[in-house]
């Protein structure tokens, strides 16, 4: 079973010209989900963390790439 999690996935692709592209990358909805911790964790106590983080449902292994 796969799992999805909310977001959008983000491509940015620049050409040169050429074939192949200049410049490729993509960014995967759990590293834009992640990225919306610090603002929600502002003011709570650490073991209120781990239920924040498990409320934004990122999947590690994406963003850890």
């Amino acid at each position: 079973m796969q799992r999805e999690s909310g977001g959008d996935l983000g491509i940015y692709i620049r050409s040169d010209g050429t074939e192949t592209p200049a410049r490729f990358r993509i960014r995967g909805p759990s590293f834009s989900n992640l990225q919306a911790l610090p603002e929600m964790s502002d003011g709570e106590y650490v073991p209120d963390l781990v239920a924040t983080l498990g409320s934004l449902d990122t999947i590690t292994g994406e963003v850890d790439r």
